[in-house]
């Protein structure tokens, strides 16, 4: 039969009048206080609310073994002791007032700025044309292309607005996901998309991301409610209570951590045991590696114990979770990453929960559901439809939805039982895909970037062992509003339980052998955050230095060497010039800071100085180079600058390997990153800002390898007290610019040189840090204090330098009076008066003809 005919008219009539005797039967039951079960979708008097949520009494029982709850635990009600609920609302209000910090900021900058302003500062792109490029795991993917799109602050997975026109006053406005950037296209996925998507012009605007608030939030609620399952971990985590975790002797490693050294053996015997794990992971001492060891041996204890899928492992930062995803693949432990794709690095996707989805069997069944779905909603767009077949349209589709829902969850129930580790975000963690799951193990890493509450997504699904991996001493929580911060809300649950004397007895399990810094760059950090207990597990000769075409840059790059410091100050700035003058950097700028729009500060001097060091760096033929910068403003000026110096740049995927071109990011974005050459630029020259945050420097000069290039006003830095420890450090192997920079302008043979390091000091200094040899290009005639290979005037040079400082250090003689001068001449009669004359005459002689 057709769709209008003689079965769609009769059962559609029927339908119409089931349809309102079931509205009349419900409106009865709500008059009865009969509810609605959403587990059995079967009217009963007699449940339990969950919040916002019915359950019969017969689905109670599966909902508590299931531990399902909804997305409103902060009114399930109070656990049942005082401190929870102190807890709960000293937390509860911090959430809130940073939420309405980050909107303030989102909603000011869209209200207030005007549309070039949000174009220029990168938080806006207008006339953008949309085109549809298919489907996405299920969401539709759009395309919007430009000519050319302006330097912007979007990036991959960040939430954006799609407008005609002003974002707040469009009713029509819809969000999706960035999914790929281009050099003239941003490609989103999103549920929603317009009808008339292809005419006219599109705005994209960065948006808040509710989905962390709304999350943080229930999983507050829901820790501190009585529904809780773990109350015993619950009361050592949030109150403290649980007794000293006492530590265990480090037993005998066992032969399945026969890969880690020892004291990576000895963190994770004791965090595999202890019902609360904290493990403090310094730079290079294979955080990763260690966690990803000691959830494989947690996995085969639990295959043996019969648990099969109960571990999650979660971080902050997408980074940091494909990091540990990675790590797991490798050692062959079968992972699932829990996340949308696209903020998934490429090489991973593939272990992805809907990248799986799509190979499940059923996912033919989902997709034949999703194609009548999509017929019956183009009918009824199309407007072919009249009277009831309107009705049996809206119906089908309630149908076709509700089959879809029932299917996905059976692939997702499935592939998660089969799965031995989950891994997903903090965020994630909160995820429709595990509402009903629990893990006898929740494994955090950079716990010390997280806050309270955030960890708290995680430790919900918690059931006997928190396991956390972070360092107090590297970045901590970025929180937006600084009365929060004020309160407490920068403080992450590592650091609390770190330092809570209730828990922790003895010292916590340190990781104390570094596979990625040279010595010398390992050795300050150590001892001025770690108590001088970092070693080093790689042997110097593993620290290969590139052949560089110049001396300055050569010398940099050998292992005696491996920092370097560019000084930027008022008495170095002449010889800052000379070193731009010399190897073709632009002179003539001004050592000062600027301010953009937003507040953050930029330096042009250091900008020009970053990108005339880079630009030999990439000709000398080095590949793997970092730029740091505390300062978004800074670092867009040193991408501008390298645009304009035609130098390739591009902006790798954080998860991928190394490339070729530099990579210019804040000091948040270099986290647990590494690179060969790391080059810091500091900004500052009036005040000190975020360079007084002293777990951003150690973050920043411990992202290198083999050379760390810092430049920056040393005369504002020695302000500080961890700075000045750390310049001074610098001045005991002779790493300061002036002395560097000095060694290039003597090879290049400037004039200006011969006036700056006549002093005993400089010169010595320079000569011991052990310059390299060169041809003065002048038979016989040497001009400066290294060894020449022409005339080894190098002794002779030394010589007349320790005369002329002798001569300076004499004491100026008193003015005599005659008598006083004859009564010395009586008492001290001079037989030889041209004696000492001639002598220094003749060593003077010499000199001059040995440095000619």
């Amino acid at each position: 039969m057709s769709w209008d005919g003689g079965w769609g008219t009769s059962w559609g009539s029927s339908w119409g009048g089931d349809w309102k005797r079931k509205r009349d039967s419900q409106d009865s039951k709500w008059k009865s206080d009969e509810r609605k079960c959403k587990q059995c979708r079967k009217w009963e008097s007699e449940g339990e609310w969950f919040g916002r949520t019915f359950y019969c009494a017969r689905c109670c029982a599966k909902v508590a073994e299931q531990g399902h709850k909804d997305d409103y635990h902060e009114d399930a009600g109070p656990g049942g002791e005082p401190w929870l609920a102190a807890y709960k609302e000293k937390w509860k209000d911090l959430v809130e007032m940073e939420w309405r910090e980050e909107m303030r900021v989102v909603d000011d900058r869209l209200r207030n700025w005007p549309v070039a302003r949000l174009v220029g500062q990168g938080f806006c792109i207008t006339e953008m044309e949309a085109r549809r490029r298919g489907t996405f795991f299920g969401k539709a993917k759009i395309a919007f292309s430009k000519a050319m799109l302006p330097r912007h602050q979007f990036s991959s997975g960040d939430e954006v607005i799609v407008s005609r026109g002003h974002p707040l006053d469009e009713k029509t406005a819809w969000k999706g996901e960035i999914l790929e950037l281009g050099m003239n296209r941003i490609t989103i996925v999103s549920d929603k998309t317009p009808w008339e998507l292809t005419s006219g012009r599109w705005r994209l605007d960065r948006g808040a991301n509710k989905t962390a608030y709304e999350r943080t939030k229930s999983a507050l609620g829901y820790v501190t409610g009585a529904k809780f399952r773990a109350p015993a971990i619950r009361k050592m985590v949030l109150n403290e209570e649980g007794g000293l975790l006492q530590k265990r002797e480090p037993a005998e490693p066992h032969e399945a951590w026969n890969p880690l050294d020892a004291s990576q053996s000895a963190a994770a015997l004791q965090a595999f045991e202890a019902p609360l794990g904290l493990i403090q992971g310094p730079p290079g001492t294979g955080k990763t590696t260690t966690t990803c060891h000691l959830v494989r041996r947690l996995v085969e204890k639990h295959c043996q114990d019969g648990l099969g899928c109960n571990i999650l492992v979660a971080a902050d930062s997408n980074v940091a979770v494909d990091q540990l995803l990675a790590g797991l693949i490798r050692l062959g432990v079968k992972a699932l990453r829990i996340g949308f794709p696209s903020k998934v690095s490429q090489e991973l996707r593939a272990h992805t929960l809907l990248a799986q989805a799509e190979e499940h069997p059923l996912n033919s069944k989902i997709e034949e559901t999703r194609e009548a779905l999509s017929k019956v909603k183009d009918a009824l767009y199309s407007g072919s439809l009249k009277g009831k077949g309107k009705g049996l349209a809206h119906r089908d589709i309630s149908l076709h939805v509700r089959d879809i829902q029932k299917y996905e969850q059976e692939v997702t129930d499935d592939l998660i039982a089969n799965a031995e580790v989950i891994c997903a975000t903090l965020v994630g963690c909160g995820c429709d895909a595990l509402l009903r799951s629990n893990f006898h193990t929740v494994v955090i890493d950079e716990a010390s970037q997280a806050t309270e509450p955030r960890c708290l997504i995680a430790f919900q699904k918690a059931q006997a062992q928190l396991i956390m991996v972070g360092d107090q001493q590297q970045l901590p929580p970025v929180v937006l509003c600084p009365a929060a911060e004020e309160k407490g809300l920068r403080c992450s649950l590592f650091d609390r339980l770190l330092n809570s004397p209730t828990l922790f007895n003895q010292e916590i399990s340190m990781l104390q052998v570094q596979y990625r810094m040279h010595p010398l760059i390992r050795e300050w950090p150590s001892s001025q955050f770690y108590n001088g207990r970092l070693q080093d597990g790689l042997p110097l000769s593993t620290f290969s230095s590139c052949v560089m075409t110049h001396p300055f840059l050569s010398k940099s790059l050998q292992r005696k060497a491996p920092i370097l410091f560019l000084d930027t100050s008022e008495g170095c700035r002449e010889t800052a010039t000379e070193f731009l003058r010399a190897f073709g950097g632009r002179v003539g700028i001004t050592n000062m800071e600027s301010q953009n729009n937003e507040g953050s500060k930029y330096n042009l001097l250091e900008v020009e100085l970053v990108r005339t060091v880079l630009r030999k760096l990439l000709e000398a033929g080095e590949e793997d180079i970092g730029v740091i910068s505390p300062y978004t403003a800074q670092v867009a000026q040193i991408k501008s600058a390298m645009e304009a110096d035609k130098m390739s740049f591009q902006e790798p995927d954080a998860r991928a390997e190394a490339t070729r071109f530099p990579e210019v990011k804040t000091v948040d974005g270099y986290q647990g990153r590494e690179k060969d050459v790391i080059i810091l630029s500091c900004v500052r020259t009036q005040g000190l800002g975020f360079l007084s945050d002293q777990r951003r420097l150690n973050v920043a000069i411990t992202r290198a390898k083999s050379l760390l290039v810092v430049i920056g006003c040393a005369e504002l830095l020695q302000s500080d007290p961890v700075w000045r420890s750390y310049i001074n450090f610098l001045d005991r192997f002779s790493a300061r610019a002036r002395m560097r920079i000095a060694a290039v302008l003597r090879r290049r043979g400037l004039s200006s040189f011969r006036r700056k390091v006549r002093s005993k000091a400089k010169v010595t200094t320079a000569i011991a840090a052990g310059l390299p040899a060169w041809h003065c290009g002048r038979p016989g005639q040497c001009r400066g204090p290294a060894v020449c290979t022409s005339c080894s005037g190098t002794e002779a040079w030394q010589a007349a330098l320790k005369l002329q400082s002798r001569r300076r250090r004499r004491k100026p003689t008193r003015r005599r009076s005659p008598k006083a001068r004859t009564q010395s001449r009586i008492l001290h009669p001079r037989t030889e008066p041209s004696a000492r004359g001639s002598s220094i005459r003749q060593v003077g002689a010499s000199t001059r003809a040995a440095t000619r």
